[in-house]
């Protein structure tokens, strides 16, 4: 696994050719996702950290056009923490430890599943409000709505 800036091992999980390339260029870890939507990306994520010398996971989705800085995310060793869209619906950002098994379950209404499976394994739940990281891009209204209402 290789550190990134921010000294913290980045890890690019696609089933894309260009976008695997790219991240190998700029000197970062790639897994190539063979099947599977964003639970299958995410396991495959929480399994490259499960087997490196890591406590904790951060999975952070590619669609989020505004992430400057994901450290705030990252703070809290002691809980989930959760960044979801703006309407608190889907799951942008989640930080897990690493000493259970949960279970992703991406799409429409994560957000409630995911603090669902964090209160069954019994962890204590943060979840950050940033504005930023609540816009993502998921749809072609989501672009469009983007370009409404700020600039890029």
């Amino acid at each position: 696994m290789v550190t990134a800036a921010h000294d913290l091992p980045v890890v690019v999980i696609s089933g894309d050719t260009e976008v695997l390339e790219w991240a190998s260029e700029l000197g970062l870890a790639v897994i190539r996702q063979r099947d599977g939507g964003l639970d299958r990306a995410a396991e495959l994520g929480r399994d490259a950290a499960i087997g490196s010398d890591a406590t904790r996971v951060m999975i952070a989705h590619a669609d989020l056009p505004f992430a400057k800085d994901l450290r705030p995310v990252f703070a809290d060793p002691h809980q989930v923490t959760i960044v979801a869209d703006g309407g608190r619906d889907g799951t942008n950002v989640i930080v897990l430890p690493l000493d259970r098994s949960f279970r992703f379950a991406y799409g429409p209404g994560s957000f409630r599943r995911h603090l669902d499976e964090a209160a069954r394994l019994k962890w204590s739940v943060g979840v950050i409000d940033d504005p930023d990281l609540a816009i993502d891009i998921d749809d072609a209204d989501d672009l469009a709505r983007l370009r409404a209402t700020r600039r890029p």
